[in-house]
C-alpha cells in the first residue's frame, strides 16, 4: 500500500479501485470453491497437474475457458448482466475502499497497516522462545551420550 501511494503520489499511476459488485463476488467465490475441490486445486496448481498428465486438472483447465464463454457471450450472460447491477457505493457514488469508509488519505492507511504490521511481527517474535531459552532434556544429549 505503501509503494502504490507513493508512486500515485509522483504521478506515475492513477489507481482507480474498480466498485464492488457483491453478487457476482458471492456467487464467483461460491463457484471458485467447488470447483477447485472437485478439480483438486486452484487454477495455477492445476496448470502444473495438467502438465504432469492429470486428467482432472485437463478437464478443470477446458471448463475454466467455457464457463468464461458461456457467461461473458453464451446462455448465462443475462444473468451475468443481471447480477453487474448490483454495486455497492461509497458516498459520491465512489467504489468502496478503505479510503473512502475511513476518510483517511491511501497513503496514510498504508504507513498505519503497516506500521501495525511490523509492531505485531516484533511482538510475536519476543513471545517465541530463542533456542537457548528452550527446554532442556535428553532431546539436547549429544547422540553418543544416550544408551
Amino acid at each position: 500500500m505503501v509503494g502504490f501511494a507513493g508512486i500515485e503520489a509522483a504521478g506515475w499511476v492513477q489507481l482507480a479501485p474498480k466498485p464492488m459488485i457483491w453478487v457476482n463476488a458471492l456467487v464467483g467465490g461460491v463457484l471458485f470453491g467447488v470447483g477447485t475441490v472437485l478439480a483438486g486445486g486452484c487454477n495455477s496448481g492445476c496448470l502444473f497437474k495438467a502438465a504432469e498428465g492429470n486428467l482432472n486438472s485437463m478437464a478443470g483447465l477446458g471448463g475454466i475457458a467455457l464457463g468464461i464463454g458461456i457467461v461473458e457471450t453464451g446462455p448465462l450472460h443475462g444473468l451475468h448482466v443481471a447480477m453487474m447491477a448490483h454495486v455497492v457505493t461509497a458516498a459520491g457514488g465512489k467504489p468502496v475502499t478503505l479510503s473512502t469508509l475511513t476518510g483517511l488519505p491511501y497513503g496514510i492507511l498504508g504507513l498505519l497497516i503497516s506500521g501495525a504490521t511490523a509492531a505485531a511481527a516484533v511482538w510475536i517474535r519476543r513471545r517465541r522462545p530463542r533456542p537457548d531459552q528452550r527446554q532442556r532434556g535428553a532431546a539436547t544429549k549429544p547422540l553418543l551420550a544416550r544408551s
